[in-house]
């Protein structure tokens, strides 16, 4: 693998999390608002977060 290639599936990489996390950040605020947390953004936040962040994050959920 290239380079070039290698750093081109890294941007999509970055992209599609950045995507990810501006859709469950303003859901977020809608949750907290609601104290009721959808198991899809739940689980975004998992499994993308770093771990201090996402371990955190399923701890309050429990």
């Amino acid at each position: 693998m290239t380079n070039a290639l290698k750093l081109e599936q890294l941007r999509f990489e970055r992209q599609r999390l950045e995507k990810i996390f501006r859709a469950n950040l303003e859901r977020l605020s809608k949750a907290i608002k609601e104290n009721s947390y959808p198991s899809d953004m739940i689980m975004d936040f998992i499994l993308t977060m770093p771990k201090d962040v996402s371990s955190k994050f399923n701890q309050k959920n429990s």
